[in-house]
């Protein structure tokens, strides 16, 4: 096998920074869609942030075996998605039945001037995990521009 050329390496590794900075963007998309009776989106950030995790780690540092690094990932991000799913069916079910819509009404419905609109409220805990996935995305952009100027500047 040819040694490796380092402006192959460097092209997957802006590919890759690129695809890292996509995944966690479709977390930001899927979380303002998490709601009460909405854990398949949050099921979705789960195994996004999975892959994405491993795709960071594995760029790093690649001498890490990617099958035994998701041995250890998928258990532990699967526990977590497990509780969150169950912790959002648990308040749907404390949650208050909505009324029925007339149809006259739904049909009779115009969308309000978004000036008019107020701004939604975000819960500490949203927050808070807003700001974490965007400190990873952060991390993660930064982790890979690194390494794609080690191997860029690395003589071969």
């Amino acid at each position: 096998m040819d040694k490796i050329n380092s402006g192959d390496t460097a092209w997957l590794l802006a590919s890759a920074a690129l695809v890292m900075l996509m995944t966690p963007a479709l977390g930001f998309f899927y979380g303002g869609l998490v709601r009460r009776k909405n854990v398949l989106a949050t099921i979705i950030v789960g195994v996004l942030l999975l892959l994405s995790l491993i795709l960071v780690i594995s760029t790093v540092a690649p001498a890490i075996d990617v099958t035994a690094l998701l041995k250890v990932l998928a258990p532990l991000i699967s526990v977590v998605i497990a509780g969150v799913a169950v912790a959002i069916w648990w308040r749907s079910r404390r949650a208050l039945p909505v009324a029925p819509t007339a149809r006259a009404e739904r049909e009779g419905w115009r969308m309000p001037a978004l000036a008019l609109l107020e701004r939604p409220r975000s819960s500490p805990l949203r927050r808070a995990a807003m700001l974490l996935l965007g400190s990873y995305v952060v991390l993660a952009v930064i982790l890979l521009a690194v390494k794609a100027i080690q191997i860029g500047t690395s003589p071969h």
